[in-house]
């Protein structure tokens, strides 16, 4: 599937597809990761943060994408050195 921000190599379609047909692509928070995580990831694309959520147990980050729709990512702990600022490139994956 191509999109905004780059190629993703795993998909999985809820009907068949043809080349060129338009496609939502959704994915759940929680099965993302950013930074060193994302690096084991099928799918990897560089964004941007665009805000930081502390919700108690875990953090949504708000990332932007170039040419895309921003995409909300939940952490439930950054072992390295606590969540990204705003601003911040990053590589997020799934």
């Amino acid at each position: 599937v191509e999109t905004g921000a780059g190629r993703m190599v795993a998909a999985k379609p809820a009907r068949e597809l043809r080349e060129g047909d338009p496609v939502l692509v959704y994915v759940r928070p929680e099965r993302a990761c950013v930074g060193a995580a994302a690096a084991s990831c099928e799918n990897r694309f560089e964004a941007r943060v665009v805000g930081a959520n502390f919700q108690g147990d875990h953090t949504r980050l708000t990332l932007g994408f170039p040419a895309s729709s921003n995409f909300t990512v939940k952490q439930n702990f950054f072992a390295d050195a606590g969540p990204p600022a705003p601003g911040e490139p990053v590589v997020a994956g799934w």
